[in-house]
C-alpha cells in the first residue's frame, strides 16, 4: 500500500514564473512473503525563485524515515534528510539545466 498527497504553486507576473513551490509526501506499508512489515514515509519541499532573465534558485529539503525499524527504547532508528541547493537556467518551456549541491549531514543518517 502506498499513500501520496502532492502539492504545486505557482506565482506569476505577465508570463514570468516568478516563485513555485512544490511538495510531496508519501506513506508506504508492505509486507514481503515471510518477512516483517515495512512502513515508511517520505517528504520533500522544493521553493524554487526566479532571479531574472532565465535563471532560477531553488532549495529542496528531503526526509525519509523507516517507521518500522526502531531501538530497544522504541525510538525510530533510520532518517535520513538532506538539503540540495540549486541554480538553474531555462532557456525554453522544454529545456532546463540545472547545477546543484547536494548536503547530507551524517548525524541524522542512524544507518
Amino acid at each position: 500500500m502506498i499513500l501520496g498527497v502532492d502539492f504545486a504553486a505557482k506565482w506569476r507576473e505577465a508570463t514570468t514564473l516568478k516563485l513555485l513551490v512544490q511538495s510531496e509526501l508519501w506513506y508506504r506499508a508492505r509486507t514481503p512473503l515471510n518477512a516483517a512489515a515495512e512502513k515508511a514515509i517520505g517528504l520533500y519541499v522544493y521553493p524554487q525563485y526566479h532571479l531574472g532573465w532565465d535563471f532560477y534558485a531553488g532549495m529542496r529539503l528531503d526526509y525519509y524515515s523507516v517507521l518500522s525499524l526502531q531501538d530497544a527504547f522504541g525510538t525510530v532508528s533510520r532518517t535520513s534528510s538532506s538539503i540540495c541547493a540549486a541554480l538553474g537556467l531555462s532557456p525554453s518551456e522544454f529545456t532546463t539545466f540545472r547545477l546543484a549541491y547536494n548536503i547530507r549531514p551524517e548525524y541524522l543518517d542512524n544507518r
